[in-house]
């Protein structure tokens, strides 16, 4: 099972809960509607303290008379009883304080955005990543792209982009390692 939630006020905590609630799902097999029952039956197993405690209260306690809870119903009211809305905004300032380092590269620095954006309550979407990305990279290497390569932020991928970005960053490093050979 995943790594228990204790009702925690933070987006990054609830989703990565959620996430590993949902691997846990897959790999036990308890997909599908017919076991939408089980999914918010187990659910309750992987909650403490006074996640545990909401949970009996509102969800398994047969006075309740709310309707037969669904696993989705179930997840946006927990996300509702336990992360502040005031503190949804930090998966936004992390997503825009994310920043390309020369040290870990293109790759890095998308794989990073992508991971942030995944946090968001609004998902970006691809325009949105593309821009951020380019955005985001040093001014030379954007130029490059654009110019020589003919990336487009809204035409081309990510995948793309985090491809001939990686090329231009080898290409460099190649370049920076003859110029030092040359100086010796």
């Amino acid at each position: 099972p995943p790594k228990a939630y204790t009702r925690e006020d933070d987006i990054s905590v609830f989703h990565t809960y959620l996430l590993g609630l949902c691997r846990y799902f897959f790999i036990g097999r308890v997909v599908g509607p017919e076991r939408d029952r089980f999914r918010v039956a187990l659910t309750g197993e992987t909650l403490q303290g006074r996640a545990l405690t909401w949970y009996q209260t509102h969800v398994e306690d047969p006075s309740q008379t709310t309707h037969q809870w669904s696993f989705s119903d179930l997840i946006c009211v927990m996300f509702v009883q336990f992360v502040n809305a005031a503190n949804v905004d930090v998966a936004v300032r992390e997503f825009e304080a994310v920043m390309y380092s020369k040290k870990k590269g293109a790759r890095t620095f998308a794989n990073e955005l992508i991971a942030a954006g995944n946090r968001m309550i609004e998902v970006p979407t691809d325009v949105q990543m593309q821009r951020r990305f380019m955005s985001g990279i040093p001014k030379s290497m954007a130029e490059y792209l654009t110019l020589v390569k003919d990336v487009s932020v809204e035409l081309t991928p990510l995948g793309d982009m985090v491809t001939l970005a990686n090329q231009y960053e080898t290409s460099h490093r190649f370049l920076d390692q003859l110029e030092n050979r040359e100086d010796m």
